[in-house]
């Protein structure tokens, strides 16, 4: 077991890294893409690099490995691919917009890739939490933390917990994935709401100040590490 740190924001040592990888002839069985950055704010006061990396790591870092890994993968006759997207992924969220659609691509794109890859012996699946207490938190709010109203208990699940849930789907061949009964029950209802009906709930909440408007499990996600 060995680790090599790697800035998925940086195309040219990302394709480096695969270079390697393919060189080395190491045979990959187990894709984990876990890499995110987030942001929250409004849209209009973001800034392009932030931006950028979210675009970069969210999006393109995950599909150029999994791209590059895949081959592989069939090449060996087995494998699997669990891609770490988000609750955020399965509604639009102001002021969380483009880690939003980037978790959304995240789990479009697992869903398209399962369907291709049911006639091999390779699984995909989009793990979908929502509130985990990690650092990501603090690191994607542009306010202090401690200024942000705390997430109740109920919406929270542990990273022990979450990686539980995530290895049983995969060991199952499970679609997609969302720990935590009660987070589950919140988004699977959520997926039968109208998309107008939504719309009125968020533009609700987008007008409102952030200080008035109690954190919500959306608000918060869990990422990983680069």
């Amino acid at each position: 077991m060995f680790c090599r740190q790697l800035d998925l924001r940086d195309s040219v040592e990302l394709e480096r890294f695969c270079d390697w990888l393919d060189e080395s002839e190491l045979i990959v069985d187990f894709l984990v893409n876990n890499a995110g950055v987030g942001d929250h704010g409004a849209f209009i006061n973001s800034e392009w690099e932030r931006i950028h990396s979210m675009l970069q790591v969210n999006v393109a870092a995950l599909t150029y490995l999994t791209y590059r890994i895949l081959p592989s993968m069939r090449k060996s006759g087995c494998g699997a691919i669990l891609n770490v997207s988000s609750a955020a992924s399965l509604i639009p969220i102001p002021n969380t917009a483009v880690y939003a659609a980037t978790k959304a691509y995240v789990t479009s794109f697992s869903e398209a890739l399962r369907a291709e890859l049911r006639t091999s012996n390779i699984s995909v699946t989009a793990l979908c939490p929502g509130h985990v207490p990690t650092e990501f938190s603090e690191v994607a709010s542009r306010v202090s933390h401690s200024s942000v109203s705390p997430v109740p208990e109920i919406f929270t699940v542990s990273v022990q917990e979450v990686v539980r849930h995530a290895l049983h789907a995969v060991s199952r061949d499970r679609a997609r994935v969302i720990p935590g009964a009660f987070v589950n029950l919140l988004m699977t209802s959520v997926a039968f709401v109208p998309m107008f009906l939504k719309r009125l709930v968020l533009n609700a909440q987008a007008i409102q100040p952030r200080s008035a408007n109690p954190a919500t499990p959306l608000d918060y996600e869990i990422s990983g590490m680069a």
